[in-house]
């Protein structure tokens, strides 16, 4: 295909283009006005014109490998019509002109506009094409090989702009026909002619599109055949105008630019955004900073808290001791010699539910004032991250409603724990020998 080292580029830059824009949509960075990858996917554009059968629609069929142009011996092509890539479908745009969708690989990077013959009689076609031709990367001027000096042609020629001229190549079709001795002449007198008529030496380029079809369709090639076409030549031209031309070769140049200057904004914006994160961390560190003072304040709280708790813890013991001194009274003692002694058991027991009782009560005020120590702080943390940061944090999580839950979820860890720690004692391990002693000594004395 004509082009590759270009279309390769390009294909690379809009892929380049594609990530950058994806990435700039995922940061969220307003994209640049004018964006060049549209222009960047924008085919190239070639035209063919020339009198009624000179060839026209068998060249670009030659050029694509493919029947893309319907081919006869009578004049078909009585509009313009403009090939281009997509389902195929064959749409009106306006009067004398149709866009035909093609599937074919070759139209993903090539535009191709058929015309009807310069000489046609019917009128208006002109008229459509002159913009194409004036904005076309590529104009093909087809003449036969019969007969190149047609004036319809040649008129057509010398009413194109200087800009279009420079994009101007003539093509001699059905060379076929001829012997190999009249080409030089043939070639001689087009180039007599377009000195004459554009006061410029357009290049020219002999072909039978015929025999390079049928090369391309063919599924073992005739290299000889193929020379014969001398399609090379204009397809070899075609590479290197598209290749060589300024304002492709400027696309490009736009498009590397944009990409470029989008990176920077890109790596403006992460630098900007990595200040506001080490911002940001700086900001988090001094709130964890306030939570290590406030862990480190209920720390040195917690003995006079604990304090309280053995203050408790003795009450419960001297309680227990005025209970084991009741238990001892001979009259009591006595009557247990006869009707059995569970001192121990019913001590431990009535020790195990006070303390079990004083411990809850002092978690659940623990926990409580724990909780309503970070929801306060939370209140203070809460507008500063709004002001810093620009989010909003929302409410505290163990604040409000969800106060009791996280201290009733305290407490029933608790209950869980008093009942172990109050086993360690070993109460009433240690009271059963010595009452049973006690009693033991009793019994011996009645």
């Amino acid at each position: 295909m004509p082009g590759e080292r270009y279309f390769a580029v390009r294909d690379r830059l809009s892929e380049l283009l594609g990530w950058i824009g994806d990435l700039t949509h995922e940061v969220a960075l307003e994209a640049e006005p004018e964006h060049p990858q549209p222009v960047l996917t924008q085919p190239v554009l070639i035209a063919a014109i020339g009198e009624i059968n000179a060839g026209k629609s068998s060249l670009l069929n030659a050029l694509v490998g493919e029947e893309l142009c319907e081919v006869s011996s009578l004049p078909h092509t009585s509009e313009v019509r403009l090939y281009r890539h997509g389902e195929h479908a064959d749409n009106q745009v306006q009067p004398l002109l149709y866009e035909c969708r093609r599937s074919l690989d070759y139209l993903r990077n090539f535009d191709l506009l058929d015309t009807p013959g310069t000489n046609a009689k019917y009128e208006g076609h002109r008229e459509i094409a002159e913009p194409f031709l004036e904005h076309a990367d590529l104009v093909l001027v087809v003449f036969t090989a019969e007969n190149p000096w047609t004036a319809s042609t040649w008129d057509a020629v010398s009413k194109l702009s200087p800009e279009a001229l420079s994009r101007t190549a003539l093509v001699v079709q059905r060379i076929d026909l001829k012997q190999n001795q009249d080409i030089p002449i043939i070639l001689g007198h087009m180039r007599d002619l377009s000195l004459k008529r554009t006061g410029v030496v357009l290049p020219i380029f002999p072909v039978a599109a015929r025999l390079g079809y049928e090369v391309k369709r063919s599924e073992s090639p005739d290299p000889k055949q193929w020379a014969a076409s001398r399609l090379s030549d204009l397809e070899h031209f075609i590479s290197e105008r598209i290749c060589e031309s300024y304002d492709r070769r400027q696309v490009l140049h736009d498009a590397w630019h944009h990409a470029a200057r989008t990176i920077r904004r890109l790596d403006q914006k992460f630098d900007t955004q990595r200040r506001g994160m080490d911002d940001d961390s700086w900001f988090l560190s001094g709130i964890e900073r306030e939570m290590d003072e406030q862990r480190d304040a209920a720390l040195e709280a917690a003995p006079n808290a604990l304090a309280e708790v053995m203050e408790r813890y003795r009450a419960e013991v001297d309680a227990v001791v005025r209970l084991l001194k009741q238990r001892l009274s001979w009259w009591r003692s006595l009557t247990r010699l006869f009707t059995g002694d569970a001192s121990a058991a019913e001590i431990e027991s009535s020790f195990a539910a006070r303390m079990q009782e004083t411990a809850i009560g002092f978690g659940r005020d623990d926990a409580g004032r724990l909780v309503d120590a970070c929801a306060a702080h939370w209140e203070t943390v809460r507008p500063r991250v709004v002001e810093r940061m620009g989010f909003e944090p929302g409410p505290c999580a163990v604040a409000g409603e969800a106060r009791e839950s996280v201290v009733a979820k305290f407490v029933a860890r608790l209950e869980k724990a008093v009942p172990r720690a109050l086993a360690g004692l070993r109460l009433r391990g240690v009271l059963d020998p010595q009452l049973r002693r006690r009693n033991s000594l009793l019994k011996g004395l009645v």
